[in-house]
């Protein structure tokens, strides 16, 4: 029986980790948008390439750590998702 309550208390662990990683990465993503808008309001003097340049180098990274985290996330929840 101890074994049994130990992977329990890993995998409440685990499922803990992967919903506080995903939690953390949309938050970061949500920063980005609020960070580009008001970089565009507050800048007007940037150049459409300066934000084409911002926007891409920030949201690409950001918009794949964050769907990848989520993905592993609620992919584990499913009945037959990865263990």
């Amino acid at each position: 029986m101890p074994p049994t309550l130990i992977l329990g208390t890993v995998e409440e662990m685990r499922e803990r980790a992967r919903g506080l990683l995903a939690l953390t990465l949309v938050l970061l993503l949500a920063l980005g948008t609020s960070l580009a808008f008001n970089l565009i309001i507050r800048l007007p003097h940037l150049s459409r390439d300066d934000v084409t340049t911002f926007v891409t180098g920030i949201f690409t990274p950001l918009v794949t750590l964050a769907s990848g985290a989520t993905g592993f996330y609620f992919g584990a929840k499913q009945p037959g998702g990865p263990q």
